[in-house]
């Protein structure tokens, strides 16, 4: 028994690195996963910013775009400009009336 004694202070300094040494791991595996998930945060944020800058780019090339593309329209097809409007609406109508003709 005087010897469990003795070794008592050893035992429970040996439990109590133990413990330490666990104590210091799952901090250390805490602070990696803060660290990640401040990375992957960070990561959508950039992911969000140019998801947003994309499209602001876009926008105005998709108005660009179909302003060369009529411009482009009227040479190939030797159609003026100021004739296009009607032209555009002439072969709606046509189509309309298409349509009408086959339903009635």
């Amino acid at each position: 028994m005087s010897q469990q004694l003795l070794d008592a202070p050893q035992e429970i300094n040996a439990w109590a690195r133990t413990l330490e040494e666990r104590v210091d791991e799952k901090t250390r595996q805490s602070k990696d996963a803060q660290e990640e998930i401040l990375r992957v945060e960070r990561m959508a944020s950039i992911d969000e910013l140019a998801t947003v800058v994309a499209r602001e780019i876009n926008n105005p090339l998709a108005g660009i775009l179909a302003k060369l593309l009529k411009k482009r329209l009227c040479r190939e097809t030797a159609i003026k400009q100021e004739n296009l409007g009607c032209w555009i609406w002439w072969n709606r109508k046509a189509a309309v009336a298409e349509r009408s003709s086959r339903i009635g």
